[in-house]
């Protein structure tokens, strides 16, 4: 099954990402570190990505756009 949804926890340098397939299922579970970040989403089919909710969270979601 593929990712259908990635799950971003925002940090200063260690990030938690979670995935999920169609079924609801985990997929995946990580702890990149910030340089490991963009390599993991380009790895990554086109999916939903939900990024928690805060005012750092705002400000990397811009830095990634």
């Amino acid at each position: 099954m593929s990712i259908t949804m990635i799950g971003l926890d925002t940090a200063k340098s260690v990030f938690q990402v979670h995935t999920v397939n169609e079924a609801g299922k985990p997929e995946i579970r990580r702890k990149p570190r910030r340089s490991e970040l963009i390599a993991f989403f380009e790895k990554q089919e086109a999916c939903t990505v939900v990024v928690e909710a805060c005012g750092a969270a705002a400000r990397q979601c811009q830095c990634r756009a």
